[in-house]
């Protein structure tokens, strides 16, 4: 699971309760008496610091000038190896990696650089504005505070802005307390022909939207619902792939709380 970027998601917080936000990541390595900022979460910084957990994946990724910080365990932390091959690395399950960018400055790159294996760290990271207990990221964000996104026609291709094609969007209603899903067919005419960014916008707002965000779209808009009669799902839209249905790595499912 990648970590933040600077795109709007749609999160879900500890209650529950959905909001549309930029998150960030923010914390810090000690090593020794000096510490070094964390850029980010289970996403590289060239120029920086970044913290990976068994979140991200089985291993880091390949990276030409990385200083890769194994180690195990948290509060004090203790450094299994240090790597700067160009191949990733095991990114231990009761600890992490601490991977130091290229373009870093020379004296962080030279103070892990130096660490070894056995030698103590204290790493610390959180994401702000709060830590979501589910996230759905997508772009660009359509509405916010009631008003429509200026840049929604030039963030990107035409093809994907100003084009019409199928969309998957979410919306926030009355201060948060509803959540709309919309789910528009294209690609088949005379059917549906899709919409632009900024007819989804006006759309998700015609809807009661305050704000809103474009989730995958494409062959991947999809809506699946449980039939109230059967319990069977049943797909209520028409994807554009002529073979249905597509495979994607997430989906975004509503289901009643067991608790």
């Amino acid at each position: 699971m990648a970590g933040p970027a600077m795109q709007s998601v749609l999160a879900f917080d500890s209650s529950g309760a959905p909001s549309i936000v930029t998150l960030s990541a923010r914390g810090s390595v000690v090593v020794g008496s000096s510490t070094y900022p964390v850029a980010n979460w289970n996403r590289a910084v060239r120029n920086g610091v970044a913290f990976f957990d068994a979140h991200y994946a089985a291993h880091t990724d390949t990276a030409g000038g990385a200083i890769e910080v194994m180690f195990a365990g948290r509060s004090p932390s203790r450094v299994v190896a240090v790597d700067t091959l160009l191949s990733g690395v095991d990114i231990p399950q009761d600890g992490g990696v601490i991977v130091v960018g290229a373009n870093a400055p020379a004296a962080t790159r030279s103070a892990f650089r130096s660490l070894r294996s056995g030698d103590s760290l204290h790493v610390a990271v959180a994401l702000a504005p709060f830590h979501p207990l589910n996230v759905v990221g997508g772009r660009p964000y359509l509405i916010r505070d009631g008003v429509v996104n200026a840049s929604i026609d030039s963030g990107g291709p035409t093809s994907f802005n100003v084009g019409r094609n199928p969309r998957t969007a979410a919306g926030l209603a009355d201060n948060g307390r509803r959540l709309i899903l919309a789910v528009v067919d294209g690609r088949q005419m005379p059917h549906s022909d899709g919409m632009s960014l900024r007819e989804t916008a006006t759309l998700m707002a015609a809807l009661g939207a305050r704000d809103a965000i474009n989730l995958d779209g494409g062959g991947s808009s999809t809506l699946v619902y449980a039939d109230p009669a059967t319990g069977k799902l049943r797909i209520a839209n028409r994807p554009s792939d002529k073979e249905g249905e597509r495979a994607v790595g997430d989906a975004l499912a509503i289901v009643k709380s067991c608790r």
